[in-house]
């Protein structure tokens, strides 16, 4: 039932559940009296609040309670007893399948079975249906139904009943429907039944004032006749004079057939003198009205004689009850009875109730058919398309078919088409979404959390002997294509490389991108394909050239393979592993796979430690920096120097950048280690310079992460201004990969580094896919040559010619050229043959801590004075 609940407290329910017991019973018990002794039995309404507010067992357990004390104490037959339960149980049983239908519950229960059956137990006790079995019916229904009326509305709107099981979550308020049935039915009973009543009691007032004035006419006629009577003739029928009492009985006789009533002459003492009929005791016998009687009610002038006995209703003994009047005649010490029977005087008025019941019954079902096509013609339109978008996000997200039924009614028709077209829209929505949230927006393929879902299944539903690889694998220097070529080329590569994979799919083979460049291939059993056969299908699909207007590229993979059950027991764990080996592939030169093994546990863990310690080893000071002097390729002498950061921890010692750098690269340390190398190289040569050694710019590598950040420029002054050193003795590198992607924001960042004084250099130019003819367009003083073109110039006559060809073209463009990586004579020969400006490399010096490079600094300043005192 929709309502209000009590709190969930078991004591207080069973307080509640007593309280309403009780009162079933009391009402019961004592039943409300009405006019003509009629009872009004009200204790179902606490009863159907049971079945409203309790379980059934409960609300049947307090009915059968109720009906057998009030059958067991006589206030009920048992078979009125035993309708009445039954109408609790068939309630129970009723609102299980209509939560909001007692009203028409018990509507239905006393039409189809109480009525007729109450009906059928009048007729076996009295033998006859007639107008008292109409009434007594009648009362019977209205009751229920203002009971049930009642004990509905608590239920509604008191916080007295439970909410039903079949009330829809989050749903609060009143049901429209269920408030018009309330409304007409209580607008028609209460006021029509109070009506009844009024009438009732005005008619047995009037009834009351025609018996008095009835018998005071019969009375005066009576008292008349006797002051006729002479001395001599009340002493002969004193004296039971056959002849005078025939006289008088006669005279009797002939009032009495005229009124339909019975007249008796007593004596003082209360013997008969005469009687208007046979059927009183003989004259001189004693006779006393008040014998016989269950009460005796006095009215104003006369008395009302009940008769006793075992009546099924008290309305049959009214009709069976007489009136009664004494006239007391002093003078001649006699008493003149008037005896009237009852049913004559009500007959009228029982037709007049007997008639506005039956209309009040004829309204209220009239009422009752009326709110049931209203509710089918209106209401259940509604409930139907209430019940229709209930819940409507996740039917259609579940793929839930809806069913648009039409009413007829314009206004709901409306309603329906709108809500179809919304819903229409919004499983639109739900499937875009849907594709969003399980599928990737750029090749098609499904999605990681996609990929998660089906694997959990297979994992359930795999068979014992039956392995699952998944196949994890990326695109060899996809970031370096990304950043030379943009965004959009690189889009592009991703499509054709799924496009060209997805042919390899079927039931048991699946493909998933996971972000970037990054796929997963899912293998179930190996009767189709087995791991390593896919992840060599992968390479060779991928190693082929693939055509992107106006390039042609040419990519390779790098693989990592592991298994279910052997390497993991979870989707997430499958992917570490497979990532490991992934990266194994990646560091053994890449367009190969791996198998996720033991051995790769060790370097797992030791990413993770590297991982985990980067994080302490910037608090706890464990990072030095290294310096590299930059000579100059003209004179030989150092023009500047690289710092380089190397990490010394406590317990492992010094560890490579190449190990390092690239895990703060991915986890976004490498942010505050930059900051950490600019401002301490910043520092350490302004320190050499307050000591007068020469003054030397230094070259700080700049990161992908540190360049993008929207703050780089307020902190390059900040440490700037910090440690005092002058910005045109800075130099920041960074690689040509920069400058391609999201240019007009390079364009920007390297115009406000030189109005700064800060220059600018290229890193590792050459192995990207950028031109010198692009670097027209940004502020940039010098290209450092990769040390991979460097490395046996003088054997290898294809990077002779670049090399050559980057010297020209950059010199042509007004760009310093640095080569670095030099570490034999020959390739510094070369470099100095074909004027490069400058030259780093183990040749030249190799890189040294901050003392060392100074101690270097201090001993060729030294030199370089003996020199200018010699005058060399």
């Amino acid at each position: 039932m929709q309502s209000a609940t009590l709190p969930a407290n078991s004591n207080i329910k069973r307080v509640v559940y007593g309280a309403l017991l009780a009162c079933s019973i009391t009402l019961t018990l004592f039943p409300g009296k009405w006019f003509l002794g009629i009872d009004l039995f009200a204790g179902s309404l606490f009863l159907i609040l049971l079945v409203g507010r309790y379980q059934a067992r409960a609300a049947f357990a307090g009915a059968l309670a109720t009906y057998s004390v009030a059958s067991i104490t006589g206030a009920l037959d048992w078979v009125p007893a035993l309708i009445h339960t039954a109408h609790i149980a068939w309630l129970c049983w009723y609102i299980r399948k209509q939560p909001q239908g007692l009203i028409l519950g018990s509507a239905l229960y006393w039409i189809a079975a109480g009525g007729p059956l109450l009906a059928a137990y009048y007729v076996w006790q009295n033998g006859r249906f007639d107008q008292v079995g109409i009434i007594l019916l009648q009362i019977e229904w209205i009751v229920a139904l203002i009971c049930v009326l009642l004990a509905d509305i608590c239920l509604a709107y008191v916080p007295l009943g439970r909410k039903s099981s079949k009330q829809k979550a989050g749903v609060s308020g009143y049901y429209f429907s269920r408030m018009m049935i309330h409304l007409t039915l209580a607008v028609l009973l209460i006021p029509y039944m109070i009506y009844v009543t009024y009438t009732g009691y005005r008619g047995e007032a009037a009834i009351s004032q025609s018996i008095k004035g009835h018998f005071h006419s019969q009375m005066q006629s009576a008292r008349s006749y006797l002051d006729t009577i002479s001395a001599e003739a009340i002493t002969s029928l004193q004296l039971h004079s056959r002849l005078e009492s025939t006289m008088i009985s006669k005279w009797l006789e002939e009032i009495a057939s005229e009124t339909d009533s019975e007249f008796v002459i007593l004596t003082a003492d209360n013997r008969i003198l005469a009687a208007s009929s046979s059927d009183f005791p003989q004259a001189g016998e004693p006779f006393l009205w008040q014998a016989g009687s269950e009460r005796i009610v006095q009215q104003e002038t006369y008395w009302q004689w009940l008769p006793r006995g075992a009546f099924p209703h008290e309305l049959e003994r009214y009709l069976h009850a007489y009136l009664i009047q004494e006239a007391i005649q002093p003078s001649k010490r006699l008493k003149f009875v008037l005896i009237a029977p009852y049913a004559p005087y009500i007959k009228e008025h029982l037709a007049s109730l007997e008639a506005k019941l039956s209309l009040l019954l004829n309204f209220s079902l009239l009422i009752l058919l009326l709110n049931l096509l209203f509710q089918r013609v209106f209401f259940q339109p509604l409930s139907r398309l209430a019940a229709a978008t209930t819940g409507i996000p996740s039917r259609l997200q579940n793929g839930t078919s809806i069913e648009w039924k039409k009413s007829g009614m314009v206004e709901i028709d409306s309603l329906v088409h709108n809500f179809q077209a919304v819903s229409a829209e919004l499983r639109e929505m739900f499937d875009h979404a849907h594709r969003l949230a399980y599928y990737d927006s750029l090749t098609g393929l499904k999605n990681r959390p996609s990929m998660q879902k089906e694997l959990e299944k297979m994992f359930q539903s795999r068979k014992p002997s039956e392995q699952i690889a998944v196949i994890f694998f990326d695109l060899d220097r996809f970031k370096q294509v990304n950043d030379s070529l943009g965004h959009a080329l690189g889009d592009q590569l991703l499509q054709v490389v799924a496009k060209r994979l997805s042919a390899m799919q079927s039931e048991r083979v699946r493909l998933f991108r996971l972000s970037g460049d990054e796929f997963v291939m899912v293998v179930e059993g190996q009767e189709e394909i087995t791991p390593e056969a896919a992840a060599e299908s992968i390479l060779k699909l991928i190693r082929q050239p693939i055509s992107i207007e106006p390039h042609e590229l040419r990519v390779t993979s790098s693989v990592g393979i592991a298994l279910y059950p052997e390497h993991g027991q979870t989707a997430d764990e499958l992917m570490r592993q497979a990532d490991s080996a992934m990266y194994s592939a990646k560091e053994s030169g890449g367009d190969s796979y791996a198998l996720y093994t033991d051995s790769l546990k060790a370097q797992i863990t030791d990413r993770l430690w590297l991982e985990n310690h980067l994080r302490s080893a910037l608090e706890n000071q464990e990072f030095v920096l290294h310096y590299q002097p930059i000579v100059d390729a003209g004179t030989g002498s150092i023009r500047g120097m690289e710092a380089l950061i190397r990490w010394h921890h406590p317990e492992r010692g010094m560890i490579s950048p190449a190990r390092f750098i690239p895990i703060a690269e991915q986890t976004g340390i490498i942010i505050p280690i930059g900051e950490w190398v600019l401002r301490e190289a910043c520092r350490q040569n302004k320190a050499w310079q307050n000591e007068g050694l020469e003054n030397l710019h230094v070259a700080v590598n700049l990161s992908a992460r540190q360049f993008h950040s929207p703050h780089l420029i307020r902190n390059i002054c900040d440490i700037l201004n910090e440690t005092g050193m002058e910005p045109q003795y800075l130099e920041l590198e960074i690689t040509e990969g920069f400058i391609i992607h999201n240019t007009e924001y390079v364009r920007q960042v390297l115009r406000e580094l030189e109005a700064m004084g800060v220059s600018v250099s290229i890193d590792d130019f050459g192995t990207g896919y950028s031109s010198l003819s692009q670097l027209q367009q940004f502020p940039v003083h010098a290209v450092k040559i990769d040390r991979s073109f460097v490395r046996n110039i003088g054997e290898n006559t294809h990077n002779r010619s670049i090399v050559r060809a980057i010297i020209e073209l950059a010199h042509g463009m007004g760009l310093k050229v640095v080569a670095e990586g030099i570490e034999s004579e020959d390739e510094r020969d070369f470099l100095i043959q074909h004027r490069c400006d400058r030259m780093q490399g183990y040749l030249l010096g190799r890189p040294c801590d901050a003392e060392q490079f100074g101690q270097l600094l201090r001993r060729l300043q030294k030199e370089s004075k003996r020199r200018q005192i010699r005058g060399d």
